[in-house]
């Protein structure tokens, strides 16, 4: 049985990217303005949207006309001529025995140079990116080439120095009048933040951020759709008989809130499952079990580093206090002036800045991961496998039953939500 999610992997791939269209089309005509950054949660898209977004301006299935090189941020870079040379490094090769440094973009120029090689030798890669980028073969070159595209993923790792290294060769380079580079950023929010306070100058040359938000409802079931009829020939033409229930699509964008990884860790699971326990159906029972491997294995480091960022900035309790705002349904949904009546503007700021709420419309705000208030619910009730299944059974903890009971009771209305548990935990 073909497994076609994929919930482990960047997808760069054009015939397998599915979805942001409007992104796509809306970041090529952003880019003609200025630098861009894409931000949002873990695993929301953000890499292989990037990916599809420099296949489009280089021409896939559009009109568009660039040239770009990609770089991937790490923790080792926290300064401007480290980020220098990690763009360096995807621009040019060294050749120590005629020690020169050659640059090389297909469709685009090469040549190649012995000052910039020895300003790279003395460590001033900056000074030596400078150097390639300001020179007249290279602004010749690039004149005929369109955009000259800079990618950086994983931003959020090296923020700080990104920044300055952003502001020293966009400023230069339109000061020697040189118009047409670009950088795309993208990472994990807050990191445009992050590079703001680093150098608040930056704000004036990206010229817009791109916040990512989960697939709507509809393109969640079109995703799911579409990879469960893989399964489904896939098993015809082995010749066995595969159905799908069309409940377990529906739980599956119910419980996922449309968030793309969680779609692939779902989707994933219901086909190995069934693999695993064949009865020729993909339907509900396949995802028993799926909840508490997401919440405590595969996204475990995601969940428990977001608790330890609420607790260690004091927003935990208002987390809480959203939580049982929102109660019992999934996908979760509150009323803007209800939850400001409730929560501190504060607190819901941070909140949106992290990507653990958005705004879906003037009047609600939605929650981005599902399953990190799935797992903080699971935390406090302990009993993994009665949550699970009525969160399977149900598509929501339904308010007659005792797991909604015991987590909003009465018992614990008149308390804070849950803040006993952040007081126990604290030592309090």
């Amino acid at each position: 049985m073909k497994n076609p999610f994929k919930p482990s992997e960047i997808i760069s791939d054009p015939n397998e990217f599915f979805g942001r269209a409007h992104e796509i089309s809306a970041l090529g005509r952003l880019l003609s303005q200025g630098s861009v950054a894409i931000q949002g949660s873990f695993g929301v898209g953000k890499s292989s949207l990037l990916s599809r977004v420099l296949l489009h301006m280089d021409g896939f299935d559009s009109g568009e006309v660039c040239v770009y090189k990609l770089a991937v941020g790490h923790g080792d870079i926290d300064d401007i001529e480290k980020a220098a040379r990690l763009v360096l490094e995807e621009l040019v090769s060294f050749d120590t025995k005629s020690q020169t440094l050659t640059f090389g973009i297909p469709k685009l120029a090469q040549y190649s140079s012995t000052e910039a090689y020895a300003l790279f030798q003395e460590g001033r890669h900056l000074a030596a990116l400078n150097h390639i980028l300001e020179d007249k073969a290279f602004r010749t070159a690039l004149s005929n080439g369109g955009y000259f595209l800079i990618a950086i993923d994983e931003a959020e790792k090296c923020a700080p120095a990104l920044a300055r290294l952003f502001r020293q060769v966009i400023t230069k380079a339109q000061l020697n009048g040189i118009g047409n580079i670009r950088f795309v950023f993208a990472g994990v929010s807050p990191f445009v933040e992050a590079m703001i306070k680093e150098d608040p100058g930056v704000m004036r040359f990206i010229y817009e951020t791109i916040d990512l938000k989960p697939f709507s409802m509809e393109e969640a079931r079109e995703l799911l759709d579409a990879k469960f009829s893989l399964v489904v020939e896939s098993t015809k033409a082995l010749g066995e008989d595969v159905n799908v229930d069309p409940g377990v699509v529906d739980r599956i964008v119910q419980l996922s809130g449309g968030h793309p990884h969680l779609l692939q860790l779902l989707g994933s699971h219901v086909i190995e499952h069934e693999h695993a326990n064949p009865d020729g159906l993909l339907d509900n029972s396949d995802l028993v079990g799926s909840l508490q491997k997401i919440c405590y294995q595969q996204r475990a480091p995601v969940y428990d580093a977001l608790i330890h960022d609420m607790r260690a900035e004091a927003r935990y309790d208002a987390y809480l206090e959203l939580l049982g705002l929102l109660g019992g349904n999934f996908p979760g949904q509150i009323d803007v002036g209800k939850a400001l009546e409730e929560i501190d503007k504060e607190d819901v700021d941070w909140f949106l800045s992290r990507n653990i709420l958005m705004v879906t419309s003037e009047h609600s705000y939605e929650i981005v991961d599902e399953l990190l208030r799935v797992r903080v619910i699971m935390d406090m009730y302990e009993d993994y496998d009665t949550l699970e299944a009525e969160l399977i059974s149900h598509g929501e903890l339904i308010e007659e039953g005792n797991v909604f009971d015991q987590i909003w009771g009465s018992a614990l209305r008149s308390t804070r939500l849950f803040a006993f548990e952040y007081r126990e935990d604290e030592g309090a």
